[in-house]
């Protein structure tokens, strides 16, 4: 029990705001569904997360890197490291 492949949920793109996640029944025959946690309006792209939001950006994108093989440039990633940079505050 725990696992499962899911085809469909593997196509959903990343975002470190992400709008939706993923829920599971299990049972006989699990099932994965798509909870959307954020208001979506029409057209616009239903995203999860693949990793911890509650990390800042010079962790975040270290780790989507690292595990799923591309630079997150998701518009909260691109905001903060306007704003912050990507060098971690407590190494200053």
């Amino acid at each position: 029990p725990g696992e499962g492949v899911f085809p469909e949920g593997a196509l959903t793109n990343h975002s470190c705001s992400p709008n939706c996640q993923f829920m599971y029944r299990l049972g006989a025959t699990p099932l994965q569904y798509v909870l959307c946690v954020a208001e979506v309006a029409p057209g616009e792209e239903l995203t999860v997360s693949y990793g911890d939001v509650t990390r800042p950006v010079w962790e975040r994108r270290p780790r989507i890197e690292s595990s799923h093989w591309f630079r997150c440039s998701c518009a909260r990633c691109e905001r903060e490291v306007k704003r912050q940079g990507l060098l971690d505050p407590s190494s200053l």
